[in-house]
C-alpha cells in the first residue's frame, strides 16, 4: 500500500471517529432516554438508506469494500426499540445534527458510525451509573 493511500485511509478513520465523538457529545446534553431514542432513529434511518444502496450495488456487481449490513442488524435495531425507556422521544434537532455530522461520509460509513453512536447512547441510557468495579459498589 502506498503511503498516500494509507494516510488517506487514516484521515477517513479519523473523520469517522470525530463525527462519532461530536454526535455523542451533543447527545450528552439530553436525557439518556432522549439520546437513546434519537441515536436509534438515526441508525435506523441510515440503515434503511444504506441497505437499499447496498442492494443496488450488488445488482450492479459492484464489489467495492464496504461495511455490510444484514438482517441481523435490522433485528438488533427492532429489539432496541423495545428497550427505549419511558420518556425516550426522538429530538428532531439532534437527529438532524447527527445526520449533518455524518454527511461527509460514505453511505456505509454513515450507518456504521450511527450504529456506534447508538451503542454509546444505549450504554448511557441502560446503565446510567456506568460500569461499577465491584458488585454492589456505588458510583463515585
Amino acid at each position: 500500500m502506498k503511503r498516500s493511500q494509507k494516510s488517506g485511509e487514516t484521515a477517513e478513520k479519523l473523520a469517522r471517529f470525530d463525527a462519532e465523538d461530536r454526535a455523542v457529545a451533543y447527545l450528552a446534553k439530553f436525557s439518556p432516554e432522549v439520546a437513546f431514542a434519537t441515536a436509534l432513529m438515526a441508525e435506523s434511518m441510515l440503515a434503511a438508506k444504506w441497505s437499499a444502496e447496498q442492494a443496488e450495488m450488488m445488482q450492479r456487481g459492484d464489489n467495492r469494500k464496504v461495511f455490510q449490513i444484514a438482517e441481523d442488524d435490522f433485528q438488533r435495531m427492532r429489539e432496541a426499540r423495545d428497550l427505549v425507556p419511558p420518556g425516550g422521544k426522538v429530538h428532531i434537532e439532534a437527529l438532524h445534527l447527527i445526520t449533518r455530522l455524518l454527511s461527509g461520509l460514505r453511505p456505509d460509513e454513515k450507518w456504521k458510525v450511527a450504529s456506534a453512536i447508538h451503542f454509546r447512547a444505549a450504554v448511557r441510557a441502560l446503565i446510567p451509573d456506568g460500569f461499577l468495579s465491584e458488585p454492589g459498589a456505588s458510583a463515585p
